[in-house]
């Protein structure tokens, strides 16, 4: 690579086009000059791609600037450390979507700390999601959001307005250790419980997904093919599925947790506030406001960095990042959640 040719072509839009030859004789030590190299080339991915880079001050930029690229230990250094330096400088931007990483290896966090949370049941391995019916009260288990034309989803829609079709009482949606994904999927879910989804964007634009990519990406990332069609890109959203009118419940309790991120708390925004609508558990993950990362493979260390390239205008009431949205009625994280919500509170209704 030629770093003074670096440019929006060496961004891949998701991890998963990274192909793994690319990831193949990552050096166990990096050289100061080899540190010095990876080091611009992080400063490049930012100024080009993340959508946070648009949010510090001017003299803020150039702080960051002089103190990336000029850390530089003088001796050689391995690459878990080099990795950690990396995240200690990006913490200057608030975004828990923001990572260092080696494959199949160890990952460098910028924000995110080890959130003590007890598990829901494992995730379903041929589904994204589950639904059982316990004391005539529908139980919809989302185990995360998978691309919304994936086979994951096959019969959802149909099952859960065949169940909204009867007139419920009481539905538990359980989000509990969803990580996120598709947030498509996400707003049909809404639009089935609830109908119009609770507002939560200043102004929202008329294209949400192309109007939160900074105009600095999108001049350049819209030539490129693999941006357009990318498998993680939204660019091109599919027709909403036409939904049957249904019921919607009288009353729906949300669980969540700290595994609850990125898209799956989108999903809780959307239903948060609504009069009929109660969130049970534990502060989500805090990882939304900034989304669809890029990423980056570092030429000697080979070390992935994944740069958000979206930022979501929050209204205040909204903006959660880092701390994660709270319940309405906290749950110990030693504590099924599930459980309490039967015990604590269906049981006295």
């Amino acid at each position: 690579m030629s770093y003074a040719l670096f440019s929006i072509n060496h961004i891949k839009s998701d991890v998963a086009l990274i192909k793994e030859s690319d990831l193949k004789n990552g050096q166990e030590f990096l050289t100061p000059d080899q540190q010095k190299k990876e080091l611009e080339i992080v400063l490049q991915s930012i100024q080009i791609a993340y959508a946070g880079w648009d949010f510090l001050t001017n003299y803020q930029k150039n702080t960051f600037k002089i103190h990336l690229v000029s850390n530089i230990e003088p001796q050689n250094i391995d690459i878990e450390s080099f990795c950690k330096k990396i995240a200690s400088h990006l913490k200057i931007f608030p975004d828990n979507h923001l990572i260092v990483q080696k494959y199949l290896g160890f990952s460098c966090p910028v924000h995110l700390k080890s959130y003590s949370f007890k598990k829901s049941k494992l995730k379903n391995s041929k589904n994204s999601w589950s639904l059982i019916i316990k004391r005539n009260i529908p139980i919809l288990k989302i185990y995360d959001f998978a691309p919304y034309s994936s086979d994951r989803w096959n019969h959802f829609l149909e099952t859960v307005q065949e169940t909204l079709i009867e007139k419920t009482e009481n539905f538990i949606l359980d989000l509990r250790d969803n990580s996120g994904g598709d947030s498509r999927m996400g707003d049909r879910i809404v639009e089935m419980l609830i109908g119009k989804p609770q507002v939560f964007l200043k102004d929202p634009p008329v294209n949400e997904i192309i109007n939160s990519y900074s105009e600095r990406y999108l001049k350049n990332a819209l030539k490129i093919k693999e941006f357009q069609y990318g498998s993680s890109d939204a660019l091109q959203f599919k027709k909403s599925v036409s939904l049957i009118p249904s019921h919607k419940p009288k009353k729906i309790w949300v669980l969540m947790n700290a595994g609850c991120g990125s898209s799956c708390e989108l999903t809780v925004l959307k239903l948060r506030n609504h009069p009929h609508v109660s969130l049970v558990g534990q502060n989500t993950g805090g990882a939304y406001e900034y989304g669809n990362a890029g990423a980056v493979v570092l030429p000697y260390s080979k070390l992935i960095l994944r740069l958000p390239r979206q930022h979501k205008n929050l209204l205040p009431e909204a903006q959660f990042e880092l701390v994660g949205i709270p319940p309405d009625y906290a749950v110990s994280s030693e504590q099924d959640i599930l459980e309490f919500v039967f015990k604590e509170i269906l049981n006295h209704q």
